[in-house]
């Protein structure tokens, strides 16, 4: 969870590089780690890989099925890879 931390602050300012490689440590000293692998996804969103965001909201919602944030994030994610009504229903979900 330390290094989740430490990886949002930098996400959050924008220094995608330097919070890539905290959070795949932290997922592989803890491949179940839900805040990572949502992390993850949002680093990968905003680096517009929407396929490798997709599958990290996915792994996400496999350990906390009703994260809220998470739902949403994925209903954005399938909306832009014209999913239009996968994107709904994660919305609805949400």
């Amino acid at each position: 969870m330390r290094l989740a931390a430490q990886a949002r602050e930098y996400i959050k300012q924008g220094r995608f590089k330097e919070a890539d490689p905290i959070l795949q440590k932290a997922l592989a000293m803890d491949p179940g780690c839900a805040s990572a692998t949502y992390l993850r996804g949002i680093l990968l969103y905003r680096q517009d890989q929407l396929a490798g965001a997709r599958k990290a909201f996915e792994a996400t919602l496999a350990v906390t099925p009703d994260h809220v944030p998470t739902l949403n994030n994925l209903a954005i994610v399938l909306y832009q890879q014209k999913q239009v009504p996968a994107a709904l229903n994660q919305y609805d979900r949400a």
